[in-house]
């Protein structure tokens, strides 16, 4: 025969269920984020890398969409089974990164990225070489696809181009490239 009065049996039970939830949720804690998160590595040789956050806003969406197509037209202007159409075509396909995803975290700290952004890349044996964050670039021109398109457009061509004369940089020394200009004014 039970003696507990209903408001103790409530009580019981209700502690009984808070602990579950809690006991539940430490393991579902660890499951999560006790094992090794694998990291993200960026591609050996010339890169561009469009990064964006989980959580999408329009500008978001239309700076990738401007990114691709600027890929796709530099492709499409570049001599024939050249190593600039190969190259350009296989990046307008890549998946964006989102620079808040755990496995992601490492290359947003190493090259600052915090807002959607196009990152270019030259990395040599495991190692960068130089890069360059585009975000100040590419916020200032997306009201203008076509100033976005044309910025674009030179500062990966550029990149491209100067791999090809820029041999004398030694693969261990890592060769920033930034702009200066402050992201917002």
């Amino acid at each position: 025969m039970n003696c507990q009065t209903p408001k103790k049996q409530a009580k019981k039970i209700a502690v009984v269920a808070l602990w579950t939830f809690a006991a539940a949720a430490v393991v579902f804690h660890f499951a999560k984020n006790g094992r090794e998160t694998e990291q993200t590595v960026l591609p050996e040789g010339i890169s561009a890398t469009f990064f964006c956050s989980s959580v999408r806003c329009a500008s978001c969406l239309e700076m990738e969409r401007l990114f691709r197509q600027t890929l796709r037209r530099l492709a499409d202007d570049a001599p024939p089974r050249s190593d600039k159409s190969f190259l350009f075509s296989k990046l307008s396909a890549a998946p964006p990164l989102d620079y808040e995803a755990p496995e992601n975290r490492r290359i947003a700290e190493e090259f600052r990225v915090a807002t959607s952004t196009v990152l270019l890349t030259e990395r040599r044996d495991g190692k960068t070489v130089r890069f360059k964050n585009l975000a100040s670039e590419c916020w200032r021109r997306l009201g203008d696809g076509e100033a976005f398109e044309e910025a674009l457009s030179r500062e990966i061509s550029a990149f491209f181009d100067a791999s090809k004369t820029n041999d004398a940089s030694p693969p261990d020394e890592t060769l920033e490239i930034d702009d200066g200009d402050p992201l917002f004014d």
